[in-house]
């Protein structure tokens, strides 16, 4: 398959019998389950009923939501979809389910692996590739597979890019949208077996943590688990969260190093594990994913000093009445070692230092947060540049400092 069509394309996962939960009485339809990646990742229900069953495809088209019931007696919430379709003595209705993944096979308490696939994480080398001789399609060449791994507490997780990788990161750049770009495999590292609830527990964290190397949602999918014996005793349909690609996005991963990711996982799990920063880690890490993918400074400025507001609670607490805002920011980012004065390369933010008087860079921020929701306008007209700036900058210190509540103070790619 060429690089081209392996971008936004879409993948058929299986073919059912299901039945609709309908008011006016019982019917079945078989239904193709297709993961679609345009115009963003997510599972459809194709199903296909008689022309005789015209009530059951009427009543299923007045609603907004059905559910269907797989013939495992797994029931999954579905809305209706737009697609309609009448041909061949056949009526197709596209559904929906209302939440991914969704679990439609769960035969065992216990797993020995689980497989999975990984939409949109971008091209990285490490000191692991895999070099593999020779190239099927040329055997005058050899091919060497990404490969980084991650291990945290008990868990072991080795991650392959896909064949062409970088061809394929070329690809989405140039048109945007999405494709599945690694393959994992988890287990523990003690060969032992893990439940299910052990299992969702690490897919959180794995999913927001490749998502803040990253720098936006990627999505884990095609998710498998199996026992000692090889079987499929586990399945789930669909994908967590993913954003379509846009753009490469800042990051503060090398990429040339991707072997520096299992040093901040360790701590990032430890840190999700950790009731006092489960909280906090979770609100901000979808604060800054949201900021950095944004094509709107404004929209950042105000996500990353929520962010930091709320860094700064976990740093030292309530803000004292007396204290002013930024100042209370900086003490926070002062205390993990985060440099918060405003960088030479913020030209325009340290033109509106001078002329109002401004500190620091969380003074800066909060003034440009304060402008864009209060209607005072104590500082004029400010620049789209300031506000480009300012984004980088808030952005700057939320990386840095959930990299310090990760325990991680080793190399990473800096904005400034």
């Amino acid at each position: 398959m060429k690089i081209s069509e392996r971008v936004n394309r879409t993948y058929e996962l299986s073919r059912v019998t299901l039945e609709p939960l309908l008011d006016n009485g019982s019917v079945q339809c078989s239904a193709a389950v297709r993961l679609e990646l345009a115009p963003r990742p997510q599972v459809i229900l194709d199903c296909e009923f008689s022309s005789t069953e015209t009530w059951a495809t009427n009543e299923i088209r007045g609603k907004q939501e059905v559910v269907v019931r797989l013939d495992n007696d797994k029931e999954i919430e579905c809305l209706v979809g737009s697609g309609f379709r009448l041909g061949g003595g056949k009526i197709s209705i596209d559904l929906i389910p209302k939440s991914e993944p969704v679990t439609v096979l769960e035969d065992s308490v216990t797993l020995a692996r689980c497989k999975f696939a990984l939409i949109n994480f971008p091209s990285m080398w490490g000191d692991i590739d895999i070099k593999r001789y020779p190239d099927p399609t040329n055997t005058s060449r050899y091919l060497i597979y990404q490969r980084f791994q991650l291990e945290a507490g008990p868990w072991f997780i080795d991650i392959i890019g896909v064949d062409s990788l970088m061809g394929l990161h070329i690809a989405l750049t140039r048109r945007g949208g999405s494709a599945i770009t690694h393959v994992g495999n988890i287990k523990r590292v003690d060969q032992r077996e893990f439940s299910i609830d052990e299992l969702g527990q690490l897919l959180t964290t794995l999913h927001l943590f490749l998502s803040f190397a990253r720098g936006s949602y990627c999505g884990l999918t095609l998710l498998s688990g199996h026992n000692r014996d090889r079987d499929r005793v586990w399945e789930q349909w669909g994908t967590h969260k993913a954003e379509p690609w846009r753009r490469d996005l800042p990051t503060w991963v090398p990429r040339l190093k991707s072997h520096l990711l299992s040093q901040v996982f360790s701590g990032f799990w430890r840190a999700l594990n950790d009731d006092a920063k489960r909280d906090i880690m979770l609100k901000v890490v979808h604060w800054y994913l949201r900021s950095n993918d944004s094509i709107e400074p404004e929209v950042s400025v105000v996500l990353t000093h929520a962010a930091l507001e709320r860094i700064a609670y976990q740093s030292i607490g309530q803000r004292p009445k007396q204290k002013k805002e930024g100042d209370w920011i900086a003490e926070a980012l002062d205390r993990m070692g985060i440099i918060f004065q405003v960088p030479a390369e913020c030209q325009e933010l340290r033109r509106l230092q001078g002329r109002y008087n401004l500190a620091h860079g969380p003074h800066a921020l909060v003034a440009l947060r304060n402008e864009l929701v209060h209607p005072e306008n104590r500082y004029g007209p400010i620049s789209f540049s300031a506000f480009l700036e300012a984004q980088s900058l808030g952005l700057h210190y939320v990386e840095q400092a959930l990299l310090y509540l990760s325990g991680y103070t080793g190399e990473q790619v800096s904005r400034y």
